[in-house]
């Protein structure tokens, strides 16, 4: 029979609870005394249990002070922008295509990419989807998802409440209202998604300071008071219809891993999010499904070099959309669009000229030689996703980075074997490799190089898209791009030039003189902005705010914006 406890020990027990609780008591009285920061002393019961809570004084109008200090808003003058009143650059004709895509001189045409996957020479230390749960080295401060609300029969816009105001009308009708309302009257006959889309528009343009989001860092964006305030207007307006016809396991379905894993995630993420709208007649965008990466797989006869399967199914697919619905030829595809990151997905458009001139492609081969259109298309980021465990990213500092420049990869195209020709082996500083040697990758991986480099050379393979810019930006590794004619991923809001170099790629001869050139202080602030900026290059197993998936959303948004017209 087991013992219970004796009534002696049980008086002790007591004893010290008392003397415990007549200690709080007198550091409570002590420290109200001494402390500028006043403490009360609540006592309560739980059960039959004490329970003390120590809380910040009430002040005299019954409002609880803050117990940890706050991150005030930042000046006007913090956003980087001098005029930050002015109009967004994807929604001002007078910006230059140049501008726009932030490239070099015209290149030569290139080889096409094999339809397989690149061969990972990058180590196996990483992976490439972020973790939402996991805090520690993500570099992701805790973001809150997008609230799915309830929507407006009525309106079409959705009933989501504008908590940082604390009002109970949508932020976006808000703000659109005195514009939706004068377009409805002077085009009483037009749609109302239409209508919404112009009013959005013309807010943007007339977006000021206070519009900033104060959680963005103001030098990354090209105006970021109009970018959080198009994001704002994206996350509440938006709605793309995504078609649901197509029995082909490469219909609504894509790899969520592999170097064109991009595609796969952006499918699998608007399925059933709160972007995607089951009334064609209230969706501003239509979405083509279809996953080239896949279709290479099912379709592609090894070795062929043969397109044409998959040019066929992706003509027969639109086609049969066109017949059956009547979406399609209201706007010729214009309002229609795909997403590919496979190196053939613009190609696979060629034969359906609607498809091919009118429809927005979403490529990550954003190569403006291969009619990639700035303005219109967008680029998708390629993001080499290893496997969907949680991914940590973040790097050393520059005292820490022990040699200037890193490059390591197969010798696809025409740029890569210019970089080896100048400089593998030339200079112990600059760690240019077509493969990294065995004796030198048993100590240093492909990641553990990206680390210990201040530099990454980011040069075109087959096409002018690679996977080391993200990978690059991961590990605070300054990304030096040379890809004549490459229009950057989300270069529609992003200022590229504060966290990263483009160089032509006829300046290969003269890249140790060009970073060098850059001072210390500047390439420190480059490196610093790489851990701010990279929320915008995470895919997540759940989308968060300004994330990969949102921020290709919103190159869809404005590519739809920038050619809203009655």
């Amino acid at each position: 029979m087991m013992a219970s406890c004796s009534w002696p020990v049980r008086s002790q027990v007591l004893r010290v609870v008392v003397w415990l609780t007549m200690l709080v008591l007198l550091l409570g009285i002590y420290q109200s005394c001494t402390s500028p920061d006043s403490v009360w002393l609540s006592f309560s019961f739980v059960g039959s249990r004490p329970f003390f809570l120590l809380a910040p004084e009430l002040p005299s109008d019954g409002q609880q002070r803050p117990t940890t200090d706050f991150q005030t808003a930042p000046s006007p003058s913090s956003y980087g922008r001098e005029d930050a009143t002015r109009i967004h650059p994807s929604l001002n004709s007078s910006v230059s295509s140049e501008t726009m895509a932030r490239t070099g001189s015209t290149k030569a045409e290139g080889a096409r990419s094999a339809p397989t996957n690149e061969v990972d020479d990058r180590g196996d230390s990483w992976v490439g989807v972020a973790d939402p749960d996991l805090k520690e080295n993500t570099a992701l401060p805790p973001s809150e998802e997008i609230p799915k609300g309830s929507k407006d029969l009525n309106s079409g816009i959705s009933e989501d409440l504008d908590l940082q105001n604390g009002s109970t009308t949508p932020f976006a009708r808000t703000r659109i209202i005195k514009y939706l309302e004068e377009l409805e009257k002077s085009h009483p006959s037009s749609k109302k998604t239409e209508l919404e889309l112009l009013a959005a528009k013309l807010a943007i343009q007339a977006a000021t300071v206070n519009d900033a989001d104060a959680t963005l860092y103001g030098l990354l964006y090209d105006n970021v008071s109009a970018f959080s305030l198009s994001y704002k207007l994206m996350e509440e307006l938006f709605r793309v219809y995504v078609y649901k016809d197509g029995s082909n396991r490469f219909v609504r379905n894509g790899s969520l891993t592999g170097i064109y894993a991009s595609e796969g995630q952006f499918i699998d993420k608007i399925i059933g999010s709160c972007f995607e709208e089951d009334d064609p007649e209230r969706a501003h965008m239509f979405f083509l499904p279809y996953s080239v990466a896949e279709m290479v797989l099912s379709l592609y006869v090894p070795d062929s070099q043969d397109m044409h399967p998959l040019i066929n199914f992706v003509t027969d697919y639109v086609n049969n959309l066109a017949r059956t619905y009547p979406f399609w030829n209201r706007t010729e595809g214009a309002d229609h669009f795909f997403v590919a990151c496979h190196d053939w997905g613009p190609a696979t458009a060629r034969d359906q000229q609607q498809l091919r001139n009118n429809s927005v492609k979403v490529v990550c081969n954003a190569d403006m030689t291969e009619e990639f259109v700035v303005g219109k298309d967008a680029s998708l980021p390629e993001v080499y996703v290893h496997n969907l465990k949680p991914l940590k990213v973040g790097g050393p500092v520059l005292s820490k980075r022990a040699f200037l420049a890193f490059f390591a990869g197969q010798m696809h195209g025409h740029v890569r074997p210019v970089l080896i020709q100048h400089w593998k082996d030339k200079d112990s500083s600059m760690r240019i490799y077509e493969e990294i040697p065995r004796n030198i990758s048993r100590r240093m991986n492909y990641v553990q190089h990206m680390k210990n480099s201040k530099y990454c050379i980011c040069p075109a393979g087959f096409e002018v898209n690679s996977p080391r810019i993200v990978e690059a930006i991961y590990y605070d590794c300054v990304p030096v791009i040379i890809a004549d004619n490459f229009v950057l991923p989300f270069s529609d809001v992003l200022n590229w030039d504060a966290f990263s170099l483009t160089l032509p790629e006829s300046e290969i001869p003269n890249l140790k003189t060009h970073l060098l050139n850059i001072p210390e202080k500047s390439y420190r602030s480059m490196q610093r902005r790489l851990s701010k900026i990279r929320q915008h290059f995470l895919w997540h197993q759940q989308p968060v705010k300004y994330d990969a998936f949102h921020m290709t959303l919103h190159s869809v948004w404005m590519s739809r914006l920038n050619h809203i017209h009655l």
